[in-house]
């Protein structure tokens, strides 16, 4: 399956990389939500190992440039990362056993996933894009 074409009229972060990633990871959350709606789970597995995929790359890259950047609170952020990622690889052993219903699909893009960059990322958002207008 191919990545969306995202819509990056939202640059919060005025980092093009980052912000692309995010529409992407937006984009592929809304299409998971769908097929986890209309039950459809085969599609639903195979967009949830995309997003995964695709959430573990924004991590690293965002890891890297907090580094580079020197944020204080990057360990912190890091095992925020880490403990979202052990949650979603749990998700996803479990949707592909039948050991997840699609509610519960539902529940982690809209609370985990949703909180984490809605409001995980609140701080974040505000120090790169400090840090990047230098």
């Amino acid at each position: 399956m191919p990545d969306p074409e995202p819509d990056n009229s939202d640059l919060r972060r005025r980092v093009q990389a980052l912000d692309t990633q995010h529409a992407r990871i937006l984009v592929l959350a809304r299409e998971a939500l769908d097929l986890a709606i209309e039950y459809k789970v085969d599609g639903l597995h195979r967009a949830l190992d995309l997003l995964h995929k695709r959430l573990n790359e924004h991590f690293e890259d965002e890891e890297r440039l907090l580094q580079e950047l020197q944020f204080e609170g990057l360990v912190d952020h890091c095992e925020s990362h880490m403990a979202l990622m052990e949650r979603f690889a749990e998700l996803l052993v479990q949707v592909a056993t039948g050991g997840a219903s699609t509610g519960e699909v539902v529940k982690f893009i809209e609370g985990p996933i949703k909180g984490h960059f809605g409001i995980t990322d609140a701080p974040i958002d505000l120090f790169l894009r400090t840090a990047t207008s230098r």
